[in-house]
């Protein structure tokens, strides 16, 4: 279980070619929080908020159904839906 680094990916790949690798879960949603902080991005302070916790209920969700649930309610959001940066 690794952060999102290519690098690290890539060793641990070469020396266990058969593993799987994962992504850490508190690593995706701090890679979330600090995109969504990035000015360049122009996500409003006051939205923040609510689009991390859109988020966290698609990786937190506890089965593929509510995975598919908490998808729809992200992509249905019309806080989402005004970014489009943030729905790519």
């Amino acid at each position: 279980m690794t952060d999102d680094s290519d690098a690290e990916r890539s060793a641990l790949s070469a020396c266990f070619p058969t593993s799987r690798c994962l992504l850490c879960i508190f690593h995706v949603q701090q890679a979330m929080w600090r995109w969504l902080w990035d000015g360049s991005h122009h996500i409003a302070k006051d939205d923040r908020q609510e689009l991390m916790w859109l988020v966290k209920n698609v990786i937190n969700a506890p089965d593929l159904e509510n995975f598919h649930n908490e998808i729809t309610k992200l992509r249905d959001n019309s806080t989402a839906k005004s970014y489009d940066q943030f729905m790519k």
